[in-house]
């Protein structure tokens, strides 16, 4: 039954920052007929997504698709008068990374070391 129940989302790129980016947001109830379709949102902004059901276990797939970023999608649960909090961190398409700087070897972290010695 449709009550309280909802979606917050925010955005956030792998630093932690604020995107300047437009998503469309989807929800789909996976039993029943309960659909939510949130194109071209800001990301810089929170989102929310309200009128969800609970009832049938209230399981929803959940697609992030941003215009500069890698899609993301997954399964989330709301129950009955439950705001559920999800951040989205927006992944480039690996065709748009222009560079990349690692770390020397004896620059690395003591446990990074160790998996690389065991790996």
């Amino acid at each position: 039954m449709a009550g309280k129940e909802k979606f917050v989302f925010s955005f956030e790129d792998l630093y932690g920052n604020k995107p300047q980016e437009t998503v469309s947001v989807m929800a789909r109830h996976r039993e029943l007929s309960s659909f939510a379709n949130v194109p071209n949102h800001d990301a810089s902004k929170s989102l929310t997504i309200s009128g969800l059901q609970s009832s049938n276990g209230g399981i929803y797939l959940v697609q992030c698709f941003p215009t500069r970023y890698r899609p993301e999608s997954r399964f989330m649960r709301v129950r009955e008068d439950e705001t559920v909090k999800h951040t989205f961190v927006l992944v480039p398409e690996p065709g748009r990374v222009d560079h990349v700087d690692f770390p020397t070897y004896a620059k690395l972290r003591r446990d990074l070391k160790h998996v690389l010695e065991n790996s």
